[in-house]
């Protein structure tokens, strides 16, 4: 069906007759709305000038290109209207409610009244529902601060087992130009001044300066353009792939700084397989099989290698999709494969935060004893109800790295105990949650580029998007405007990433 229709007015005309409206701007929709049907070279597409102005002023869901709708918007909550994935999923499940509500009534079963199902027929009360974001918080900030969306790029180096993420595409771009230029010439030296500041000078004048360091070490870029964080990688990612020590790191993810360590002394040269003057291990990923699920363990450290705090995280083997909570917020990425676990391929998955009547992996964790997880658990689902008395519950915290060395999900949990459906699809959308639209996204450059057949030396692999609260700042590309919960986030979806 068309945007007009000749027999009747459009709504935003019809509309502007409320007390609100003067009936002047009645006048002019109609002028303009009967113009736009007599002159048939008008484009009256939903994006034209005229479907903006005239039947559409009121109805912004519809403004936008039609791709921008099916990406993430701009700030959190503006998925809420505009993001249609979402907003469908909404509209369906009212639909649904509304249906059954209807056979119920037929059938004459006896019915609670809800306050909220006033106007449920109406599509903009579906659409238009901000009062779904009151009271609710994400990593302990209300959901209107996060005002804008970053777009990370994970970058791979070739015939090199290195990755790299960077907080922007025009980041990696200024790496390239950086990179391009970093080879000194032979009547120029890098020194670093009594102040920590690195700079670029040349032979003939060193001579002429005192206090300075000799600086002969590998750096990624310049280091004179470390310190303002564009062009600088945020971490680099290394997979110890032919490393078979019991208790060697599954993965690393070291951060670069944007003030390298001083050098020693002027003679210093510590470049050979020494990487703690430009980077420091942020993130250690740890790995294991339990029952039904992949583990992973992300302990997250500061700059003098001391761990902060960390956080579990169980990939589901039988359906697609994992848990982890952050900051009182219980998250799920959805997308991950089955069965194989880390080892296959994952073209896109999406950030979601659960519903609060949604069961998690992480729902009632346990600390089992080392070695015996499976047998715990097995033991626990043979055992009936009442043989053994319920524990009471500790006062521990999860994310404390001296708590819960290891951590196992409850063999009471009913995502472990449903046996349903093991790798078939059906039935999954009630693992997805449905009040909150997601929260970050992945996807992989193959879904959106075409591959080259040369290839280049550093090459886009994938896009995260995340939200950050911005505050009053705009650049997103320096690296000193990430904050914490970005950089947590973007290492755990890293790392459910098909990593090559």
């Amino acid at each position: 069906m068309g945007i007009f229709n000749k027999n009747s007015k459009p709504r935003a005309a019809t509309e502007a007759n409320g007390p609100n409206h003067p009936q002047q701007s009645t006048t002019n929709v109609s002028d303009a709305y009967d113009t736009a049907l007599e002159d048939e070279t008008y484009d009256l597409s939903p994006t034209s000038s005229v479907a903006q102005s005239v039947a559409l002023s009121e109805a912004e869901t519809l403004l936008q290109d039609k791709p921008k709708h099916t990406e993430l918007q701009e700030s959190f909550d503006a998925n809420l209207t505009h993001y249609y994935p979402f907003v469908l999923r909404k509209a369906r499940l009212e639909a649904q409610k509304e249906t059954i509500k209807q056979m119920l009534a037929k059938q004459g079963v006896p019915q609670e009244e809800d306050d909220d199902a006033s106007g449920s027929d109406d599509a903009a009360t579906i659409l238009n529902d901000d009062h779904v974001l009151e009271g609710i918080q994400i990593m302990n900030k209300p959901t209107s601060v996060f005002n804008a969306k970053r777009e990370l790029v994970i970058v791979q180096e070739l015939l090199k087992n290195n990755c790299y993420v960077f907080t922007s595409e025009t980041s990696f771009e200024k790496f390239k130009d950086l990179r391009r230029t970093k080879k000194l010439g032979k009547d120029q030296s890098i020194i670093c001044d009594s102040n920590n500041k690195y700079r670029r000078v040349a032979n003939s004048e060193l001579a002429k300066l005192s206090g300075y360091t000799m600086d002969s070490r590998t750096h990624i870029i310049p280091p004179e353009s470390k310190e303002l964080g564009i062009g600088l990688p945020l971490f680099k990612i290394q997979v110890p792939y032919l490393n078979f020590r019991k208790n060697a790191p599954h993965m690393t993810f070291r951060r670069y700084r944007e003030v390298p360590l001083r050098p020693l002394d002027v003679e210093a040269n510590v470049s050979e397989n020494e990487e703690d003057y430009e980077t420091y291990p942020f993130c250690m990923v740890y790995s294991k099989f339990v029952h039904h699920v992949r583990r992973f363990l992300f302990l997250f450290c500061d700059e003098q290698g001391q761990t902060k705090f960390k956080i579990v995280l169980f990939l589901n083997l039988e359906k697609p999709f994992s848990d982890f909570n952050y900051k009182g917020t219980r998250f799920r990425v959805t997308g991950t494969s089955v069965l194989a676990g880390f080892n296959a391929t994952r073209p896109s998955f999406k950030l979601l935060i659960l519903d609060d009547d949604m069961p998690s992996l992480c729902d009632n964790i346990e600390d089992g004893k080392p070695g015996f997880e499976i047998l715990k658990i097995i033991k626990r689902k043979g055992s009936t109800d009442g043989e053994q008395p319920a524990k009471e519950p500790q006062a521990v915290e999860v994310e404390d790295p001296t708590q819960f060395i290891n951590p196992i999900p409850s063999p009471t949990n009913p995502l472990i105990t449903d046996e349903r459906s093991g790798i078939s699809f059906h039935g999954l959308a009630k693992h997805i949650s449905n009040n909150l639209p997601p929260f970050g996204t992945f996807s992989e450059s193959s879904l959106s580029r075409a591959s080259k057949i040369i290839p280049k030396k550093f090459s886009d692999a994938g896009k995260i998007e995340l939200y950050q609260d911005f505050a009053n700042h705009t650049d997103k590309d320096s690296t000193l405007l990430v904050d914490e919960d970005t950089l947590v986030l973007s290492c755990i979806i890293s790392t459910l990433w098909e990593y090559p």
